[in-house]
């Protein structure tokens, strides 16, 4: 719709190719610490006691 107002073709279009490198950053600090603190909890858990349930 933008490109309609403003008079230019719908298949011009521009890749922030900062932004998006700056989010996969953000995204990876953000999720290798969330997927360590689980996993490393699961590899401290007594195998034979977490599958009595206990």
């Amino acid at each position: 719709m933008q490109h309609a107002m403003f008079g230019q073709r719908l298949w011009d279009f521009s890749l922030p190719a900062g932004i998006i490198g700056l989010s996969l950053v953000g995204i990876t600090l953000a999720a290798v610490p969330a997927s360590i603190w689980p996993a490393r909890r699961a590899a401290r858990t007594r195998m034979l006691s977490a599958i009595a349930g206990g």
